[in-house]
């Protein structure tokens, strides 16, 4: 078969969760013999707007849409017609049997209805909650309280002020970054954002006149984006969801149960190249893999490391704070010296590596995760887990059995779960035995080939 992964981001420049599943679950696909195009966006800035380029990453053919992020009010964020035009260029390119949307940022919501009317038929991996909250899809207002519920009026207002996309202006500084990128592979955009940031902490108004201005308008506005989200009801053959959890949460806000189905990640079976060490006589090692930003919680792990006694538990910090830099400045600042280190950013495929270095990995999101793959992926290589007990964390981690739940937000509860790892090394023990291995991308793959076989109509 021909199929078609469409994603907003794609690596190896970005490479959060969805990026990573993506580039899993197309190789594994190739590996079945299927002829598998991934179709994406970029902010390369050294290209024409909304043009096509076409590569291959290590075998994996690759188009992406030029995109500028620009976004003069709140409709660009649903789509513009000249990436619905891109869009029809590359299925007129790729002709493919199936298409799986991973996710519609950037991509738009009417790409879709485009596939439907070439009777081509598609389904949608639902990654998050950008379909019900146009804040980011994190569900989380600006004063970090979690949404159980997107509702008209609270939405409203937390929207007021929120930026949708760039301006023409930083479009143009980001453009400039992409020659530089280009030309010296350094990338100024983070030390450009960096000084924004101390210049917005410094006096918080110089940003409002680069704030969109949304007004009495942002009801209405959000009719209408619901109206078009739920259009994807009729242009959309399936619905998976990696977590009970988050296909409750769209259940709930009249989503068709009947089209939804419960699919969690696959992940590689990579080992690492350097075996699990035996927990240390001494220290705990704990560890954060993850993007540096404050939804992720990386200041929690920071915080409660600090209230464990001296010399009982090291930290390392794996990731990058490039799209937050104040907030990991901040981060760094709270950690112990000699006893919590900021180890950066690994190579992809690499998770292994970091993870064979750690005794419990914690994932204290403040906002209601999927199923972070990094769960997965430490499980796979036998490394507990301490999760905020909070969206699919608390159901991808059984509590005291392969790892231990805290409240979301609390470096003091995070400190006392800690603690009990510190004191009682034969709880860790423990945990490493009830840890389950996880799905693997091909058990994946060959599900979703079953899917796409079922919907296309394609001979077994």
């Amino acid at each position: 078969m021909k199929i078609l992964q469409v994603c907003h981001h794609f690596l190896p420049r970005h490479r959060a969760g969805v990026e990573v599943y993506t580039d899993g679950v197309a190789r594994a696909l190739q590996g079945r013999g299927h002829e598998v195009t991934v179709l994406t966006t970029d902010d390369d800035g050294t290209r024409r707007p909304w043009s096509l380029r076409r590569e291959e990453q290590d075998g994996l053919p690759v188009i992406s849409i030029a995109h500028p992020r620009i976004a003069r009010s709140p409709d660009d964020s649903l789509g513009r017609q000249e990436v619905n035009d891109a869009f029809a260029r590359a299925l007129d390119e790729t002709q493919p049997d199936v298409v799986h949307f991973q996710h519609l940022m950037y991509i738009g919501l009417d790409a879709p209805a485009l596939v439907r009317a070439r009777g081509v038929r598609s389904v949608m991996t639902l990654h998050e909650y950008w379909l019900l909250c146009a804040r980011g899809g994190q569900m989380r207002r600006t004063d970090g309280v979690v949404c159980e519920q997107a509702e008209a009026g609270t939405c409203a207002r937390c929207l007021q002020d929120f930026r949708f996309g760039r301006t023409p202006g930083e479009a143009r500084i980001a453009g400039a970054c992409s020659w530089v990128r280009r030309l010296t592979g350094w990338d100024p955009f983070p030390s450009l954002k960096r000084v924004k940031e101390r210049r917005q902490a410094q006096n918080p108004h110089t940003d409002i006149a680069l704030r969109h201005n949304h007004g009495e308008g942002m009801l209405e506005w959000l009719s209408c984006r619901t109206d078009r989200v739920r259009a994807l009801w009729n242009a959309v053959d399936r619905f998976l969801c990696p977590s009970r959890f988050l296909m409750e949460t769209f259940v709930r806000d009249g989503w068709p149960v009947d089209r939804m189905s419960w699919s969690p990640y696959g992940i590689p079976m990579i080992a690492s190249e350097s075996p699990l060490s035996p927990p240390p006589l001494a220290r705990l090692r704990i560890g954060f893999i993850g993007t540096i930003t404050p939804a992720k919680g990386t200041d929690v792990v920071a915080r409660a490391h600090a209230l464990l006694p001296r010399g009982k538990a090291t930290l390392s910090i794996w990731g990058s704070g490039a799209s937050s830099p104040a907030y990991a400045a901040g981060v760094r600042a709270a950690l112990v010296p000699g006893e919590a280190e900021f180890a950066g950013a690994f190579a992809a495929g690499r998770a292994a590596d970091a993870l064979a270095g750690l005794d419990v990995l914690v994932v204290p999101s403040t906002w209601y995760e999927n199923a972070p793959l990094v769960i997965s992926e430490a499980f796979r290589n036998g490394v507990p887990v301490v999760a905020s007990r909070l969206g699919g964390m608390a159901e991808m981690v059984t509590d005291g059995v392969d790892g231990y739940l805290f409240e979301p937000g609390s470096a003091e509860d995070l400190a006392r779960v800690l603690l009990t790892l510190v004191e009682d090394r034969e709880a860790l023990a423990r945990l490493r035995s009830g840890i389950t291995s996880p799905r693997t991308v091909d058990d994946d793959a060959g599900s979703l080939e079953a899917l796409y076989r079922e919907l296309a109509g394609a001979p077994a």
